[in-house]
């Protein structure tokens, strides 16, 4: 072999092996302040975690979405107390999958166990939460929660309670 063709060698296996990777959290948000861009930078995080498999099932993932969306749009009509309360519904929803999946865990603890659960991811049926998901998504919503402004009146869910 010549050196030319060593080099070219050497030049295609790079080309081959190369490979691109992101970083899922913790990164800076685009904005520090911009509820809007908070909010959908969280539902990037949550796709991103979706398409390493850290959540699972295409219809809870379809739910979170639509928490988030609505989340969104209750922000940009001032309905701050909603986009409260979707943001939290994001948060328990997240939480109650990972629960779930750890009393799972606990009753078979075991590498077949593990291998059932990536199964089911790919197939997409089954909801579950990662705790690197749960962990990175939870701290990313409080920190949005934290930049929402007060609720106006009558924008409290439990204004109408309050008021009978």
């Amino acid at each position: 072999m010549t050196a030319e063709q060593v080099v070219d060698l050497d030049n295609e296996i790079q080309r081959v092996i190369r490979s691109q990777g992101y970083t899922v959290g913790p990164v800076q948000p685009p904005s520090l302040t911009d509820v809007r861009q908070l909010i959908a930078f969280v539902a990037a995080l949550k796709h991103q975690a979706a398409s390493l498999q850290w959540i699972c099932g295409r219809k809870f993932v379809d739910e979170l979405d639509e928490a988030l969306d609505r989340a969104g749009a209750a922000y940009v009509k001032g309905r701050y107390g909603q986009a409260r309360g979707e943001l939290r519904s994001f948060v328990s929803r997240l939480e109650e999958r990972r629960h779930r999946r750890r009393e799972e865990s606990d009753r078979e603890n075991s590498r077949l166990r593990e291998q059932e659960d990536a199964d089911k991811c790919a197939d997409g049926d089954e909801p579950r939460v990662s705790d690197q998901a749960y962990f990175m998504l939870k701290a990313d919503v409080e920190y949005t929660l934290s930049k929402l402004p007060e609720p106006k009146d009558g924008d409290d869910p439990d204004h109408e309670k309050h008021l009978r």
